[in-house]
C-alpha cells in the first residue's frame, strides 16, 4: 500500500515555529510508519493553509497531490490536521486509509473510523469556539477604535494608540497624500489608468507587491477603509477627504451599466495584440486568486501540445511596460481613421473638431456633470465620424485631431484597445525561466509596431453660398501645397 505523510499547518512561521511545525509533524509521522513497518513513499505538505470553511477545505494543494500520486494510506499527526469539519473529513475517509498518529487511530478499521468521526465533530466545535472568540475580539477592539491586525488599508500605517494599549492606524504621511492626489485628479477629469500610472512611478505597490492596476485605484477609493471606516462606523481619522470621497463614489456608481448590459468584447488595453512566443496564438486572461495573468491560449485550453513554450505573465506588469515603451516611442502619433473622398467635406470637419472639442473638455472638466457631457459629447462625434467613414467614394486617410495616447488613457476600452492597434501590431510573450522571481524580465516582451502613413493632402471640396466660395483659404493652401488646382 503506497503510504504518503500529509502535514498542514495553517500559519506557517517559518523552521524555528514553536507551534507544531512540520518538521514536528513529519518526524513523528515517519517514526509512527517506522513503528509499523510501513515505508514512506511521499510527503505532502500544506503551508499557510487553513481546514476550516473559510480555506480551501477539500481544494487544498496538498488534497489534490495526494490524488496525482495514487496516495493510499495518509498518515498525519491529529485529526484536525487533515480536516476540520465532519463531511470533509468523512469524505476523505472514502479516499484514503487515514491514519492519526497522536489520536492513535488507524481508520481503515470501522472502530477507527467511528472514534476518528467523534473527534472530527470536536475539531469542528473547536474550530468554531475560536472563530466566535475572534470575532468578538475584533468587535471590542473596533468599538476601542484600535487596529486588530491584518492587511493595512491604502494610505494609512500602524502607529501606536495614544490612548492607551495596544495599535491604531494613522494616515500615512509618505503614501495618503498621493492618493488625495489621485482622489482630486480622477475628479478633474483624469482617467484610473493614468492614475493607476502616477502611483506606480510614485513607487506604491499593491498589498502583494504587484503593480497598481486602475481597477485598485477604483476599488480602494469607492471602499471604506481609505477614509478609516468599518461596517459603516468611523474609526480612524481619513486618509482622503470625505467630500471627496462622497464625489468619486458617485462617479463610480454613475459609471455602473444597468443590469442586463455588457460591455465590448474587449476586456483588456492589450485583448487583440498579446501573443505568445511559443506557439504565434493569442493570450488570453486568466484569473488566479485575484491575480489576473495573461497566459498562452493553449495553456488554458489545457492543450499543452500545441505549444512547446508557453507563455504567461502578470497582466499588469505586461500592461504597464508597453505604456512605458509606447510613452517613450509613440505618445504623440495622432489617431486616424479611414474615410472617404465623397463624404460631406463640412460634416467631416464638424465632427473632427466636435471630437477634438470633447477631448479637450474632457481634460480639463472640473465637475462629474462636465465629465459625463465630454464623455457623451466624445461618444457622440466618433459614432459621427464611423457613420461617415461608410460613405461611397475614394479612401482616404484622416487625422482626427486626438491622440493615440489620450485614446489608451481615456476609460472606453473598446476605443482603448483599437487605438492599441494603431500603435503595435503584436506584443509578443516569450516563456519566463525558473525560478519565477516576480519581477518581469524586458527582454521577454517584444513590440512590433504598426505602420504609421502620414495622411496626404485631400483636395477639398468648393462649398458654395450664391457666388462665394466659403472654404477658399483651405483650397488655396491646397493647392499652394501640392501645386494642383481644384477645379472651381
Amino acid at each position: 500500500m503506497r503510504t504518503v505523510l500529509y502535514v498542514r499547518l495553517s500559519v506557517h512561521r517559518g523552521d524555528a515555529d514553536p507551534s507544531t511545525s512540520p518538521e514536528g509533524q513529519e518526524a513523528a509521522c515517519r517514526a509512527y510508519c517506522e513503528a509499523q513497518g510501513w515505508p514512506v513513499d511521499d510527503v505532502v505538505t500544506d503551508l499557510d493553509v487553513t481546514g476550516g470553511s473559510k480555506g480551501l477545505r477539500l481544494d487544498r494543494p496538498g488534497i489534490k497531490r495526494l490524488r496525482e500520486i495514487g496516495a493510499e494510506r495518509v498518515v498525519f499527526l491529529k485529526i484536525d490536521r487533515v480536516a476540520r469539519n465532519v463531511k470533509d473529513f468523512l469524505t476523505l475517509s472514502e479516499e484514503f486509509a487515514l491514519v492519526s498518529v497522536k489520536d492513535n487511530l488507524d481508520l481503515s478499521t470501522p472502530m477507527g473510523r467511528f472514534v476518528a468521526t467523534i473527534l472530527a465533530a470536536f475539531a469542528e466545535m473547536e474550530l468554531s469556539v475560536i472563530r466566535d472568540r475572534v470575532k468578538d475580539g475584533r468587535a471590542i477592539l473596533d468599538a476601542q477604535k484600535r487596529f486588530a491586525g491584518g492587511v493595512v488599508p491604502y494610505g494609512y500605517r500602524v502607529v501606536d494608540n495614544p490612548d492607551g494599549n495596544g495599535k491604531i492606524l494613522a494616515p500615512d504621511p509618505d503614501e495618503a497624500p498621493l492618493w488625495q492626489t489621485v482622489a482630486t485628479g480622477i475628479l478633474a477629469g483624469r482617467s484610473l489608468r493614468i492614475q493607476a500610472r502616477y502611483l506606480n512611478h510614485k513607487g506604491v505597490t499593491s498589498r502583494r507587491g504587484e503593480t497598481i492596476t486602475y481597477n485598485t485605484v477604483r476599488d480602494v477609493l469607492s471602499g471604506d477603509a481609505i477614509v478609516g471606516r468599518k461596517n459603516g462606523v468611523q474609526v480612524w481619522e481619513p486618509a482622503i477627504d470625505l467630500e471627496t470621497w462622497a464625489q468619486l463614489r458617485g462617479i463610480f456608481e454613475a459609471r455602473k451599466l444597468p443590469e442586463g448590459r455588457r460591455r465590448g468584447k474587449n476586456t483588456t488595453l492589450l485583448s487583440t495584440v498579446m501573443t505568445c512566443a511559443g506557439c504565434g496564438g493569442p493570450l488570453w486572461i486568466s484569473n488566479d486568486r485575484g491575480t489576473f495573468y495573461a497566459r498562452c491560449s493553449t495553456r488554458i485550453s489545457r492543450d499543452e501540445s500545441t505549444c512547446d513554450a508557453p507563455a504567461s505573465v502578470k497582466y499588469a506588469s505586461l500592461e504597464d511596460m508597453v505604456l512605458e515603451r509606447i510613452e517613450a516611442t509613440a505618445k504623440e502619433r495622432p489617431v486616424v481613421v479611414r474615410g472617404r473622398l465623397g463624404t460631406d467635406p463640412v460634416a467631416l470637419r464638424d465632427a473632427e473638431d466636435a471630437l477634438e472639442a470633447a477631448q479637450a473638455r474632457l481634460r480639463a472638466a472640473e465637475t462629474e456633470d462636465e465629465e459625463s457631457a465630454a464623455l457623451a459629447a466624445r461618444r457622440a462625434a466618433r459614432a459621427t465620424l464611423d457613420a461617415l467613414s461608410k460613405t461611397t467614394g475614394q479612401p482616404v486617410l484622416r487625422i482626427t485631431g486626438e491622440r493615440v495616447w489620450d485614446v489608451l488613457m481615456a476609460e472606453d476600452i473598446d476605443a482603448a484597445a483599437r487605438a492599441m492597434q494603431q500603435v503595435v501590431s503584436r506584443v509578443i510573450v516569450t516563456k519566463g525561466r525558473t525560478p519565477n522571481t516576480g519581477v518581469l524580465d524586458p527582454a521577454r516582451v517584444e513590440l512590433e509596431w504598426a505602420e504609421y502613413t502620414e495622411p496626404g493632402p485631400v483636395a477639398p471640396h468648393v462649398i458654395r453660398r450664391g457666388g462665394e466660395i466659403l472654404n477658399l483659404p483651405e483650397i488655396e493652401r491646397y493647392e499652394e501645397r501640392t501645386g494642383n488646382k481644384v477645379p472651381r
